[in-house]
């Protein structure tokens, strides 16, 4: 799996974004109007992509500290029965 600091699209060095720069919307040009849209998709794209992995990221951090909490109050629980 590709890193998102390593991901150039990502960090916004080249890529789509870069060249959506570029690309100027004269009047007629059907061509650049196309290649605008794809590259305006491209990026939509790999920003929702790399949101749903910053919030999946929140929450694989946060699982395994909610699971220790609640394993130790059922810990607790039982050793209280058995005494």
């Amino acid at each position: 799996m590709e890193s998102l600091t390593t991901n150039p699209r990502v960090r916004g060095q080249s890529g789509p974004e870069a060249e959506l720069e570029d690309i100027t919307m004269a009047e007629g040009s059907e061509t650049q109007a196309a290649r605008r849209r794809q590259w305006q998709e491209q990026l939509l794209w790999d920003t929702r992509i790399y949101e749903e992995r910053e919030k999946s990221l929140t929450f694989i951090c946060e699982q395994p500290a909610l699971l220790e909490q609640r394993i130790f109050t059922l810990a607790r629980e039982i050793m209280m029965r058995l005494e």
